[in-house]
């Protein structure tokens, strides 16, 4: 047994098979969480089905699986993010070294994102945050049971995120991992993907259940910004000028925004633009 694990909610396009591949000394054991028919596992060391969500589908697994108790870091993903190979070992050594309690990996600029603070920052190597989104987190042993009783507080998955910021407050610090980027690479379809048509027919409205996450809440700081302390600079910026830098990288971030809103009004007539690729390491070919 290995002392970390990545818990996948997987589809038949699902990355990690790749990672498994390109991963041979991975210090992580994976678990596969299928919300389709179950496909190849890759040598994956758990495979299990069922779950509205994936957050859904781990809180029957912390029920039904002992095992999973045992594992220092549990990273909760979806299928269609890419780590560069080697980089899951990689990321669990730092989240080790660095005794994170709950944190993500940055989103490179080529994602699709949703949530600006989420992507990288150039200036930093870890980001002290106050929000982490529900696509790609890691959760030490700890935040695993303390943020249990979050993971089926909405279908959708919409505002889970905010629930950790809420349970978290400032007993828990949370960061965002610059040094590990990774890709998101499908946008997300609210109108006809698979598990927002699934949530209609269930007469979920995901917005309606952020409402009410915020409803919940109330009276508790629910900002998604960086901290103004807290963090690990990249080498070469200045003493003093840490927080201009990290103001700066977020700044730019404006412009990947724009970018992100023209390559959508454009992808009618170049879908090529809507589509990151499927290993960003690969070089795009005519």
């Amino acid at each position: 047994m290995r002392p970390y694990l990545v818990f996948v909610r997987a589809g038949p396009k699902s990355l990690h098979l790749q990672h498994l591949r390109e991963d041979r000394e991975r210090n992580w054991d994976c678990c596969v969480s299928w919300y389709s028919n179950p496909g190849e596992n890759g040598g994956a060391e758990r495979s299990t089905t069922g779950g509205i969500n994936k957050f859904d589908a781990l809180a029957i697994e912390l029920s039904n699986w002992s095992g999973i108790s045992a594992y220092r870091y549990v990273l909760v993903r979806d299928d269609d993010v890419y780590f560069r190979p080697g980089d899951i070992s990689r990321y669990f050594v730092i989240c080790e070294r660095y005794g994170l309690f709950l944190s993500q990996p940055a989103l490179s600029w080529r994602s699709h994102f949703s949530i600006r603070i989420t992507l990288h920052n150039p200036f930093t190597r870890l980001r002290r945050v106050t929000f982490v989104e529900v696509m790609t987190p890691c959760l030490s042993a700890a935040a695993l049971q303390i943020l249990r009783p979050t993971f089926q507080v909405t279908k959708s998955t919409w505002g889970i995120d905010l629930a950790w910021t809420a349970a978290c407050g400032a007993e828990h610090e949370i960061h965002i991992v610059d040094e590990i980027t990774v890709t998101h690479t499908k946008p997300i379809d609210r109108q006809s993907g698979a598990f927002y048509k699934r949530l209609r027919d269930m007469g979920v409205d995901p917005r309606q259940e952020l409402r009410q996450i915020y409803e919940r809440f109330e009276g508790r700081d629910l900002r998604v910004l960086n901290h103004s302390s807290g963090h690990l600079y990249r080498a070469g910026i200045p003493n003093g000028l840490g927080a201009p830098a990290i103001q700066i990288g977020e700044g730019i971030k404006v412009a990947a925004k724009l970018f992100q809103s023209m390559r959508k009004k454009c992808a009618r007539w170049w879908p090529r633009l809507q589509r990151a690729p499927q290993n960003p390491c690969e070089e795009r070919r005519p």
